[in-house]
Parts: structure tokens; C-alpha cells; sequence
């Protein structure tokens, strides 16, 4: 695709080209090829994909609603279109209980994929040149939400307690080796070395569909020894989804939420794979290890976001108030 410059805009190579007459314009067929792309030579992560496919057709429902009996072409979306979209995504209420709006990350996301759509239907000639996506909401950058160390020692607790062993090795691969949940889910058994002093996780299925080695902890590797046993192949899933159809037998990132939501339920915490990978981080950040090293762990692209987890915590700040008090 084409490049970005600082401003938003895409760089053009040969800036007083037409659109290419053979390529239909509407918005229903540019979007059905967008999707192709990111199915196909993007090799984008079914995340993504879903995610982008999302975020265009709500786009779509806006414009049907705001702009009421005007068709939705491509060539005749300008700027201000756009602002208008923003607009809304900052000020519609998503729950009417509590009536809060979205997030501005969440606003960001969607404007992500309006301008990667927008690039790429210039790149492909169905538009002649894009039109400006507003800038990014500006946010105060908050500490990441991690599982505090007594309740992730509860939560094992129960999990060793049922003595299901799919479900301590997934558990304990979450907290150890900071995996995004796609990751884990996507893990098949030649994917994992073990040996008696150490191991490691091929990971494949990260962002941008990039390689790394993650470590593997000795607890885990005992654990992850003990779900193995002799009875499996190379291609089968590490962590097989109880029905055994699902993603390929595969166990789903739903499926995993709603395995912590069982245990957690009962302890009245409440727990996601994401704030186990959170943990991980901050835990391997707290024991003194470099920036650097959690980034290549965890497959950060940019070590801004690894040094994200160095920023206090609310509880962090509330507990050193309390040593400030019992000092006094």
C-alpha cells in the first residue's frame, strides 16, 4: 500500500493519474475488493480483518442515517465527511444505562481503518486522491490494567484445583510467556520445544503475521510436558477447543474468555487474556529486566508501547500513600 506521510495523506507515484475506467467505483464492490486484499496479499490476521470490515460498515450506517437518501460514493466522499463520522464516533452514547461513549482508542481504531480503505482505494486507482481522515483523539496515556499478584496466585489455585490440564498449561501460558490471545489459540504441538533445562514458543500468528521465540518458564514447561503425553502429531492444536470443529479444533479467543470468566466468577475477580499478557509484561518489567528484552517477548514493533508498562498503576499510587502514612 501506499505510504503514509506525517500529515495522514498517502504519498502518490504518479500524481496526475486517472482513475482506471475498468475498476467499478461503487462502495459495495470497493469494499467486497478491500477485503480481498486483506484476505489475500495483506495477509492480514482474521482480527484485523474483522475488525476493518467492522469499522468501514459502520461508516456505512452512519452515512445511511446522517446523510439520508444520498447514495454513498466513493469519488464524492470529501474531508469534511469524515469530520462529521469523527464527530459522531466521540459523541454517540454506546450504553444508554450508564451513557457512556466510546473511548478515544477505540474512536482511533476505526479511524485506522477508514484510512487504510481510503489508501488503498487510492493506490488501486478507485479514487483519484483520498480525502483527508481527521487526526487521532488525544488521550492521556493510562498504565496498563494487569492482574495484581495475589489474585493471579488465586486464580492458579482454582485452576490446579479442578485438575484439568489443557486448562492450567493455557492459563499459566498466559501469565508466563505474555501471548496474545490469537497467539495461544493458534499454537500447534511443533510449534513447542521442551527439554528438561529450557523451552520455547514458535509464534507465528502475531501482529503483521511475524515470527518470535518466546521463553517458556519452568513451571510451564512441567505443565505444557504434562498436557503433551504421547498421543498427538505435529499439526495439532496445543490448547483443542472441547467440540474439536471449531478453528480447526482449535480452542477460540471466545472460548478462552469464557474459560477465565469460569474460574474467576467464583473468586469475584475478573480476569481477560489480555490483562494476563499485561501481567506478564509488568511482572517481567518489576524483576529488572530491560526494555528491549520484554519488547522482543512480547513482539512489540515499537518500544514505546513495552515502556508503556513502566507507568504507575492507581493501586500503585494508592500503596505509596499508604507506606508514606505508616512511616509517619
Amino acid at each position: 500500500m501506499a505510504q503514509r506521510t506525517k500529515n495522514g495523506s498517502y504519498n502518490k507515484k504518479g500524481s496526475k493519474a486517472r482513475p482506471n475506467p475498468d475498476v467499478p467505483t461503487t462502495w459495495a464492490e470497493a469494499m467486497r475488493r478491500f477485503l480481498a486484499y486483506l484476505a489475500g496479499p495483506a495477509e492480514a490476521s482474521p482480527y484485523t480483518y474483522d475488525h476493518y470490515r467492522r469499522d468501514i460498515e459502520h461508516f456505512e450506517d452512519w452515512w445511511k442515517q446522517a446523510r439520508p437518501g444520498q447514495p454513498l460514493r466513493l469519488v464524492e466522499l470529501v474531508a469534511s465527511d469524515l469530520r462529521d463520522w469523527k464527530d459522531h464516533l466521540k459523541s454517540q452514547v454506546i450504553d444508554k444505562e450508564t451513557g457512556r461513549t466510546r473511548k478515544p482508542a477505540a474512536v482511533n481504531a476505526k479511524l485506522a481503518a477508514m484510512r487504510s480503505f481510503l489508501g488503498w482505494a487510492e493506490d488501486t486507482r478507485f479514487i483519484i486522491e483520498a480525502p483527508q481522515v481527521p487526526k487521532r483523539v488525544k488521550e492521556a496515556r493510562l498504565a496498563y490494567k494487569a492482574v495484581p499478584r495475589v489474585e493471579q496466585n488465586r486464580l492458579l489455585r482454582a485452576v490446579e484445583g479442578k485438575r484439568v490440564k489443557r486448562d492450567l498449561a493455557l492459563v499459566l501460558v498466559l501469565f508466563d510467556c505474555g501471548l496474545r490471545v490469537s497467539e495461544l489459540c493458534a499454537l500447534k504441538w511443533r510449534n513447542v520445544e521442551l527439554s528438561d533445562r529450557k523451552g520455547d514458543l514458535a509464534v507465528w500468528e502475531g501482529k503483521g503475521g511475524k515470527h518470535r521465540s518466546v521463553p517458556i518458564s519452568k513451571r510451564c514447561r512441567q505443565a505444557l510436558r504434562e498436557l503433551h503425553g504421547n498421543d498427538w502429531a505435529p499439526d495439532d492444536p496445543v490448547f483443542p477447543s472441547r467440540k474439536g470443529s471449531s478453528q480447526g479444533g482449535h480452542m477460540t479467543p471466545r472460548a478462552v474468555q469464557k474459560l477465565l470468566e469460569r474460574y474467576c466468577k467464583p473468586l469475584g475477580i475478573k480476569v481477560s487474556p489480555h490483562m494476563c499478557r499485561h501481567s506478564c509484561a509488568k511482572d517481567m518489567l518489576d524483576r529488572g529486566n530491560q526494555v528491549p528484552t520484554v519488547q522482543a517477548i512480547l513482539g512489540h514493533e515499537n518500544p514505546t508501547t513495552t515502556m508503556g508498562y513502566l507507568t504507575s498503576s492507581p493501586e500503585d499510587l494508592r500503596r505509596a500513600v499508604e507506606r508514606g502514612e505508616e512511616e509517619e
